[in-house]
C-alpha cells in the first residue's frame, strides 16, 4: 500500500517531500539518438510572435541537493526567473514530472502539480508520458483535476477512470490562437494489460489528427512528443498538416541544443533534463513554414553570492513542508529494503575503511561527498 493522507487544494495544507537531486551530470555523450545541430533558417514571421517557456522531464528533481557547487535547476529558481521576466504568453511542462511509482514518486508528483497550478503563475498545458502513468491514476487524477490542471494526451483516450487527460489544450494570446497537443507514444506495460482497459493508445497520426480537431488553418501547432530524437526525425516528416513547433521530451537529451533541430521546415527542440533549464523562444509563422526568430536555452543557475538568493519564497515553503511529511510519514524507512548479508558480513564504516586506506579516507572527508550527511540533516 502506498501511503497517502487526505488533502485540501490550499497551498497550506498539501504536506510534500522532495527527492534530493545529487550531482550535475555531464552532458550526454553523443549517439545516433542525439538530435542533429541545424542552424533553423529564420523567415519573415506572420502576425503576432508568442513568447513560449518551455520544461519537461523533471524526474522528480524538484531541487539540488547541493554536494557539488555549480548545480543548475530547481522549482524555486524557476519561479523566481518567471517572475522577474513577467512569465510568459505559454507556459509548457512536457511532463516526466517522476521517474517511478513508489510512494515517495507520489509526493513528488504532488509537490510538482501544487507548483505548477497551484501558484498565481499558472502552466498552460502539462503533457503526460509513461512515467506519470505509473502513479496510481485513482489518486493522481482526482489530484490534478483538484487543481484543474490542463493535463494533454492527444493519442490516449479514457476509456474509463478517473485519468483523463484532454486531446489538446488551445489559448489565445494578442488575437493569436495557439492550440497544444502531445503524443505519450507508449503506456507502461501494466496499463496497456490492464483488463478491463481504461486507457487506449491511439497511434501518432492519429492522435496528431485528434489534437487539430476543428483547428482554424492559422491556429498556431505546437506538439510535445514523447519520444528519443530519432523517433521525432522519422514521426515530423508524416504530420500533416506542419506543426509550427516540436518539443522533444526525452530524457536521451540531457541538455538542450544551442539552437533548435530543424526537421524540414518545422523547427523541434529540447529541454533537456531533471528541471535545470528553460527554453525561452519566440514562437510565430513564416510563409515556409515554422519560425522562430529567438531562442534561448537558460540554464537555471545559483547565486554566486548568497545561498539562497533567486529562490521563490513560497515555492521553498512547499519544499520544506515536503521534507517535514516525509520525515513525520517515515516514507523512506517504509521503502527500505534491508536484508542481511551473507556469511554473517555486516556494514563496518568509514573509519575501519579508513585503517587500510587512509589517503583515500582523508580525501573522502574533505570532499564535499564526505560532508553530504551533515548537510542533509542541517536541511
Amino acid at each position: 500500500m502506498m501511503t497517502t493522507r487526505l488533502r485540501s487544494t490550499s497551498l497550506c495544507a498539501l504536506l510534500c517531500c522532495v527527492w534530493l537531486q545529487c550531482g550535475q551530470e555531464p552532458a550526454a555523450a553523443p549517439t545516433t539518438s542525439q538530435p542533429e545541430r541545424v542552424e533553423p533558417t529564420t523567415q519573415p514571421v506572420l502576425g503576432e510572435r508568442i513568447r513560449v517557456v518551455i520544461s519537461g522531464s523533471m524526474e522528480g528533481r524538484l531541487e539540488p541537493c547541493g554536494c557539488a557547487s555549480g548545480q543548475l535547476g530547481g522549482l524555486p529558481r524557476r519561479v523566481t526567473w518567471l517572475n522577474e521576466v513577467n512569465g510568459a504568453d505559454l507556459l509548457l511542462e512536457g511532463g516526466g514530472l517522476v521517474g517511478g511509482n513508489t510512494a515517495l514518486d507520489q509526493e513528488k508528483a504532488f509537490t510538482a502539480v501544487e507548483v505548477l497550478f497551484g501558484m498565481p503563475m499558472r502552466y498552460d498545458a502539462l503533457g503526460i508520458d509513461a512515467s506519470d502513468l505509473q502513479l496510481p491514476r485513482d489518486v493522481f487524477g482526482p489530484y490534478l483535476a483538484a487543481y484543474k490542471a490542463p493535463i494533454v494526451a492527444s493519442d490516449l483516450e479514457a476509456l474509463a477512470g478517473d485519468m483523463r487527460p484532454a486531446a489538446f489544450v488551445e489559448k489565445t494570446v494578442r488575437g493569436a490562437t495557439v492550440r497544444v497537443g502531445s503524443l505519450t507514444m507508449r503506456l507502461p506495460e501494466a496499463i496497456a494489460n490492464e483488463r478491463p482497459q481504461q486507457l487506449r493508445l491511439l497511434t501518432p497520426l492519429d492522435g496528431y489528427r485528434r489534437a487539430l480537431d476543428g483547428a482554424a488553418p492559422a491556429t498556431l501547432r505546437v506538439l510535445m512528443i514523447h519520444a528519443d530524437p530519432d523517433v521525432v526525425r522519422e514521426l515530423v516528416p508524416q504530420l500533416d498538416p506542419k506543426p509550427d513547433l516540436v518539443v522533444g521530451v526525452t530524457a536521451a537529451v540531457h541538455e538542450p541544443p544551442s539552437q533548435p533541430t530543424m526537421v524540414g521546415p518545422v523547427p523541434v527542440v529540447y529541454p533537456g533534463v531533471r528541471g535545470r533549464f528553460l527554453i525561452d523562444l519566440q514562437l510565430g509563422r513564416s510563409q515556409q513554414g515554422g519560425a522562430l526568430p529567438q531562442y534561448e536555452a537558460v540554464p537555471l543557475r545559483a547565486s554566486e553570492t548568497k545561498p539562497l538568493a533567486g529562490q521563490d519564497p513560497a515555492v521553498r515553503e512547499t519544499i520544506r513542508k515536503h521534507r517535514l511529511f516525509v520525515a513525520e510519514e517515515k516514507l523512506r524507512e517504509k521503502m527500505a529494503n534491508q536484508r542481511p548479508l551473507d556469511g554473517g558480513l555486516s556494514y563496518v564504516g568509514s573509519a575501519r575503511c579508513g585503517e587500510c586506506h587512509e589517503q583515500d579516507l582523508e580525501l573522502w572527508k574533505n570532499s564535499k561527498h564526505g560532508r553530504a550527511w551533515d548537510t542533509l540533516e542541517r536541511a
